[in-house]
């Protein structure tokens, strides 16, 4: 990953989506890339070779379906039933000093392990970091730790009052075969007042019941691609030769003259089929496609069968693979049987990205005290929105900035950095942020604080925020089931 794509991952994750009265506590360590089974596949020889004999029969005009039967879990995704599956009977709870925690399910199959949880009952503690987010550690009954091969998130924090909450979930390598036992382990920073905890849950893990995870076989599909040209100019069309149909390792491509749609593989459930594509940028659009791992969420579709008739559909998160940063984004979209072939999706408009910068000089003396504030009030515009630092407060290991705004745009929450003499930005351990929407005006808190002794003195402070511009498509798709008779 080029360091541009990883500086815009970071930014973009820890900034994106701060909704109403949440305090999001981004840890900045993001998801960057994600080993998947198909990653596995497309490295493996065996794969190579299936790729160039599938590639073959669709030059060929061959229609085919894989028929590859898998397992399908809503909120976990597609699991390999070549071996049995291994869960958690039922949630376990723990608590102690106050907080608790439930690990609510745990799927372990031959290629990976799946765990979700829930901690709630953390202490509220004004300008600090909230106790317990961290990244759990999946340890072996020999010591070992499993792999973690989904990254780390940054983790929404929601407070209820005096306390606060998470949910989390994270994907680890496989269990060893004759395994059933894993433990849990949270480390826990306590509040002042608090020792260091260590949380270790043992997890017996049981054989499947029968049914628990639903058949999903991959199948064929035909469908062709429209590719919009802007401004006034009409439509490209694009389209497939006859007969060729997409499946799992297809490496076609549909979308010759621009950015637009592609359909990657399709999966068919005993009462619906999951849709996997893209929108991939391909450089021809206004600015930077704007992305995100909840790009499937910002650009929602809608379809229509072909009678014209809208189809509703079910957003399937985990089902699709991660953004290919600055390049695709990438949906899973879940229709219910049966449909009236051929179906149309359709995405309106994505949002292009233009990034603003805001640069001023705060001086804190040279020997600031914790706790001690500075009412600043100075003006910054970044892009079409004005606000104002209205405050800083020193807190001994770093600092917090009260920013306000009248028309700052809602979901998003602008990137400080504080800046040596040379330009080089200190690095702080933690950045945290709220956006409150609810009154007049936008009401901002931003926290940096580090282990390190904090810069004082003269500082230069350079502020960021990504402004979205909308850009109109239509951008269609066109599909049709293979097993669909005209």
């Amino acid at each position: 990953m080029k360091d541009s794509r990883m500086n815009y991952a970071l930014k973009a994750i820890a900034r994106h989506s701060v909704p109403e009265n949440i305090n999001l506590w981004p840890n900045i360590s993001a998801r960057l890339e994600r080993k998947s089974i198909m990653m596995t596949l497309r490295t493996r020889p065996l794969a190579a070779i299936v790729i160039a004999l599938l590639t073959l029969l669709a030059l060929s005009g061959a229609a085919y379906a894989l028929g590859r039967v898998f397992g399908y879990i809503p909120d976990v995704g597609l699991v390999d039933q070549s071996t049995p599956l291994h869960v958690l009977p039922e949630p376990l709870t723990v608590q102690k000093q106050g907080i608790t925690i439930t690990v609510s399910k745990v799927v372990a199959d031959s290629t990976r392990t799946f765990i979700s949880y829930r901690v709630e009952g953390i202490p509220f503690v004004e300008n600090e970091i909230p106790a317990c987010i961290t990244m759990p550690v999946m340890r072996l009954p020999d010591s070992t730790n499993l792999e973690n091969i989904s990254g780390g998130d940054g983790i929404p924090v929601v407070r209820n009052g005096n306390s606060m909450y998470y949910e989390a979930e994270y994907v680890y390598s496989a269990i060893p075969a004759g395994i059933n036992k894993v433990t849990f382990v949270l480390p826990c920073i306590l509040p002042k007042g608090g020792s260091p905890e260590n949380w270790e849950i043992a997890l017996n893990l049981s054989p499947a019941p029968e049914g628990y995870a639903t058949p999903a076989v991959e199948i064929g599909a035909t469908y062709s691609a429209s590719v919009p040209k802007f401004e006034t100019t009409p439509a490209l069309e694009a389209s497939t030769p006859e007969g060729i149909e997409l499946s799992l390792f297809s490496t076609l491509t549909h979308m010759p003259n621009g950015s637009g749609l592609s359909l990657e593989k399709v999966l068919e459930l005993t009462d619906s089929y999951i849709l996997i594509g893209k929108f991939t940028d391909a450089g021809d659009l206004l600015g930077p496609l704007y992305m995100s791992t909840s790009s499937d969420f910002d650009y929602l579709p809608h379809i229509e069968d072909a009678n014209g008739n809208p189809v509703s559909f079910k957003v399937r998160e985990d089902a699709r693979p991660d953004p290919d940063w600055d390049v695709a984004y990438y949906w899973a979209y879940e229709i219910q049987k049966p449909v009236a072939a051929p179906l149309k999706i359709t995405v309106d408009h994505i949002n292009i990205r233009k990034y603003n910068t805001a640069q001023f000089q705060f001086d804190t003396g040279d020997h600031p005290q914790s706790g001690q504030g500075w009412n600043l009030n100075l003006l910054a515009k970044l892009g079409a929105s004005d606000f104002v630092v209205d405050s800083v407060i020193f807190l001994g290991n770093g600092y917090t900035f009260n920013i306000s705004s009248e028309n700052f745009p809602e979901g998003v929450s602008p990137d400080i950095e504080i800046v040596d003499s040379s330009l080089i930005p200190y690095e702080f351990d933690n950045i945290s942020s709220t956006v409150d929407n609810t009154g007049n005006e936008a009401i901002i808190t931003i926290t940096l604080t580090t282990k390190n002794p904090p810069p004082i003195g003269n500082l230069t402070l350079n502020w960021g925020l990504d402004e979205f511009i909308p850009q109109p498509g239509p951008w269609s798709l066109i599909w049709t089931p293979s097993n669909t008779n005209p």
